[in-house]
């Protein structure tokens, strides 16, 4: 029997049972250290109680190892496993010592999984988050879609070689575009005149023209800079680190499962070596579901980041008109 320092009945009792195996064992500095699994039959109704499956390790107390150490995997366990029950003393105030009693040692047959590890294996082949992060990554791959169909539908909007243009259409099979038309009737209408009134005129408007197309290019270039780059870098910068690491996650998730049913099948011989691999697999998908978490958490409203690209959009063909307008004003008011 050993008693540690005092602790409350509402304490995590897993927690509880490790700092007290840990502390015994420090009373012992001939043995080794000991780790425990799992507990079991925690009641509080009067205080706290409940029975431990302890795994011995390899480590010697002497080593004076930390309880993280003797926790991780510089610390191998042997082939056998001790039953442990404790209980808690408690006084007024729901403190008191736990006192835990040694049941039973035996060795860990081939059939006769200790309870944890199964535990293990039936709670760990699927987990929580896994489908959270799937729905998550549906949406992402919706958004990607959007921000692409938006993007090209942008680009067709500004190509300066469009070819299916208003007035083209209104033609029918002409596959010139409006500017192509205008310049194509300007020249014939120069070549015509033979007035120098008119001439002077047709000049005049083939500078407006350029003007308006210098507007056109210079709505374009906002168009470029302040709708489709900020989605382009949406979808570079953040989508696409994205799916890399959903791939990672996919990866070590099909790791972790592998090693899961290599643990099922387990015999005496390689129980323990295929439990720390699976530990290993479990820590390293762990870590990449945590790391998709965060680039989840980063992603930026796109539906607004999309609206604002559209209303720049409007708000430059708006300028664009308006410049158009004015330039054809000037050449009547003065002609």
């Amino acid at each position: 029997m050993a008693v540690i320092s005092e602790i409350n009945a509402d304490s995590d009792a897993l927690k509880e049972a490790k700092s007290y195996i840990y502390s015994s064992d420090l009373q012992k500095p001939d043995g080794n250290f000991r780790k425990v699994i799992s507990v079991s039959k925690v009641d509080r109704s009067d205080g706290l109680s409940m029975a431990m499956d302890v795994l011995p390790t390899s480590c010697p107390v002497s080593s004076k190892l930390s309880q993280e150490k003797v926790y991780s995997d510089a610390c191998p366990v042997s082939n056998e496993y001790e039953k442990i029950e404790c209980q808690l003393k408690l006084d007024e105030n729901k403190n008191g010592q736990l006192k835990c009693f040694g049941l039973q040692k035996f060795s860990i047959l081939p059939k006769m999984i200790p309870y944890s590890l199964k535990h293990l294996i039936k709670s760990s082949k699927t987990t929580k988050y896994q489908e959270e992060f799937n729905k998550q990554f549906e949406q992402i791959m919706h958004i990607e879609r959007c921000l692409k169909e938006t993007i090209k539908s942008i680009r067709r909007f500004t190509d300066p070689n469009s070819k299916f243009t208003l007035m083209s259409s209104f033609i029918g099979e002409n596959k010139m575009s409006d500017v192509d038309l205008f310049s194509d009737c300007l020249l014939r209408m120069k070549q015509k005149c033979i007035n120098k009134s008119s001439e002077k005129f047709l000049t005049f408007v083939a500078l407006a023209e350029v003007k308006i197309e210098a507007a056109k290019t210079l709505r374009n270039q906002q168009i470029q800079s302040f709708s489709i780059d900020p989605l382009n870098k949406i979808l570079e910068e953040k989508i696409e680190s994205v799916k890399k690491v959903k791939v990672k996650l996919d990866r070590a998730k099909t790791e972790y499962d592998t090693a899961l049913e290599k643990l099922k099948a387990a015999n005496e011989k390689n129980l323990y070596q295929l439990y720390n691999i699976m530990e290993e697999k479990k820590k390293a998908f762990e870590t990449q579901a945590h790391i998709m978490a965060q680039w989840m958490d980063s992603m930026p409203d796109v539906e607004k980041m999309i609206a604002k690209s559209v209303q720049q959009l409007c708000n430059s063909n708006y300028q664009y008109h308006k410049s158009s307008i004015q330039i054809l004003n000037v050449l009547l008011k003065e002609h």
